[in-house]
C-alpha cells in the first residue's frame, strides 16, 4: 500500500507449485497488478518488466517517496531476474542489478524494505541479505550473522538502527547495516517437531531450524537453561526420536537425508545409518527429510 494514499495498491500474483521432490514457480499468471482506487479496478504493469514468464515478485514502495518503487522478479531468463525500480509509480520500471544475493531462492526470500527517510537505501532478504545505499546500482552484504534473513525493520526516527530476524534470532544494528549484533536474552527456537522419552523428569527431543538437533531436560533446578540441551545431529534439525527400549541412544537426521544418525549419549558416540543402494540397484530418493510420523485412525 502506498503510505501516502490508501487507495493504492500494488498486488503481486504468483504461480506456485510443489510436487513430492522439488518446487516449481512462475506461470502464464504471474503479474504485478496496481489499483488506484482502493481495489476496484486494477491494471497489469508491463513497461520494463521481463517478457515471458515470471514467478514471485518482491515489491515495496518508499516510504519517503512513494513514486519510487523496488521489485525483485523472478524471470524465465537468467538475465532478466533481479532488481528493478520505477521513479513514476509503477509507470516505467528499469532494471538495476541480477546480483546472487537478490534472486537466490525467490520463492523463499521475498521481502524487500526501504529506509523512511531515504529512498535510495534499500535491503533484500536472502541468504545473507543485501543493502544497497545508491538506489539498487549496487549491493554488499549486510553485518556478519546467521544466515537466511526474512525480514528487516527501520527505527522511522533513526535509519542507522535497525533490527534483523534470521533463522539464529534476531540481530540488530546501530550503523545502517554495517554491523550486526545477535540479541541473546531472547528465549526463542524453531522446532521442526518434537518428541518425548518415558524417563523421570522425561526428556524433550527436537530439530531446529538450520541449528542442529537437541535434546533437554522438562524441568531442572532454577528452570530449564540452553546450557541444559545435548546437540545428537548437525545442520537443519527435523525429526528427534529416542529408542523406545534404551533410553542412552537417540535417532537424528538433517536436511535431504544427507546423514542420518545414531547417537549414544553415554558413550558420546555418533554413527551414520544412512542406507545406501547397493551395486546395480537405483538411487535411494529422498525428500527434504527422512523420517515420517506414521499416522494411526480409529475404527
Amino acid at each position: 500500500m502506498d503510505p501516502n494514499d490508501p487507495n493504492v495498491l500494488y498486488a503481486a500474483f504468483w504461480e506456485f507449485r510443489r510436487t513430492a521432490y522439488s518446487f516449481n514457480s512462475g506461470g502464464v499468471n504471474s503479474a504485478l497488478y496496481k489499483t488506484t482506487d482502493g481495489g476496484k479496478t486494477w491494471n497489469k504493469i508491463h513497461n520494463g518488466f521481463p517478457v515471458g514468464k515470471m514467478g514471485r515478485i518482491a515489491m515495496a514502495v518508499a516510504p519517503s517517496d512513494s513514486k519510487i518503487l523496488y521489485a525483485v522478479i523472478e524471470a524465465e531468463k537468467d538475465e532478466a531476474k533481479g532488481m528493478y525500480r520505477s521513479d513514476d509509480g509503477g509507470a516505467n520500471w528499469k532494471f538495476l542489478n541480477g546480483d546472487f544475493g537478490l534472486v537466490v531462492r525467490p520463492f523463499y526470500f521475498s521481502r524487500i524494505t526501504i529506509d523512511p527517510k531515504n529512498p535510495d537505501v534499500v535491503v533484500k532478504a536472502g541468504l545473507f541479505g543485501s543493502i544497497s545505499r545508491d538506489g539498487g546500482k549496487t549491493f554488499k552484504g549486510l553485518g556478519s550473522m546467521h544466515a537466511d534473513i526474512h525480514d528487516i525493520w527501520f527505527d522511522p526516527n533513526d535509519s542507522q538502527r535497525m533490527l534483523v530476524c534470521n533463522d539464529g534470532g534476531l540481530y540488530r544494528s546501530t550503523n545502517g547495516g554495517n554491523t550486526m549484533v545477535h540479541v541473546e536474552n531472547l528465549p526463542i527456537s524453531q522446532f521442526y517437531h518434537v518428541s518425548v522419552d518415558n524417563q523421570e523428569p522425561y526428556n524433550v527431543y527436537g530439530g531446529l531450524q538450520d541449528n542442529n538437533s537437541w535434546f533437554g531436560p522438562s524441568q531442572s533446578p532454577g528452570g530449564v537453561e540452553a546450557r541444559d540441551w545435548n546437540l545428537v545431529g548437525q545442520g537443519d534439525g527435523f525429526r528427534v526420536y529416542p529408542h523406545p527400549t534404551k533410553p542412552q541412544i537417540v535417532y537424528s537426521e538433517m536436511q535431504g537425508a544427507e546423514a542420518i544418525w545414531r547417537y549414544d549419549t553415554k558413550e558420546q558416540q555418533l554413527k551414520t545409518i544412512k542406507p545406501y543402494p547397493g551395486k546395480g540397484d537405483p538411487k535411494l530418493r529422498f525428500n527434504w527429510n527422512a523420517f515420517h510420523h506414521k499416522q494411526t485412525s480409529s475404527g
